[in-house]
């Protein structure tokens, strides 16, 4: 369930009301795998019994693929990886790089110092073991 659900999610573009969705989904999913009735009224700890939320799955593949591609220097998405259009912050959609500046509240000088050191981005960013 999770591998479609999340299939190509480490490029998405999501805002709070996208990653909203995607939990709500998810925990839907979850009920009815697990043939939880909605008038039994089940609360999240009993739904996902332990799971992380889907949104955190999400950005620790985003993060983990995001410094691989930025460190395969010879590929093109290495290039691309951080490119952020010109222009006013309101006028332009979210770009990835908005995303990953959000999850990891650095900006982009000190992304790049971290993103190249593979052992410095795990650590501090690695939310689940690989």
């Amino acid at each position: 369930m999770e591998p479609i659900l999340l299939y190509g999610s480490e490029t998405w573009t999501m805002t709070k009301s996208t990653e909203k969705s995607l939990d709500g989904c998810y925990t839907n999913l979850l009920k009815r795998v697990q043939n939880l009735d909605w008038r039994d009224h089940p609360n999240l700890a009993q739904i996902y019994q332990g799971l992380p939320r889907i949104s955190s799955v999400l950005f620790s593949r985003r993060l983990t693929f995001s410094g691989h591609c930025f460190r395969a220097k010879s590929e093109v998405v290495s290039d691309i990886l951080l490119w952020c259009p010109t222009g006013p912050r309101h006028s332009r959609k979210r770009t990835f790089l908005d995303n990953l500046r959000r999850e990891t509240g650095l900006e982009l000088e000190e992304l790049k110092t971290v993103m190249s050191d593979r052992e410095l981005w795990r650590e501090r960013y690695s939310v689940f073991p690989t």
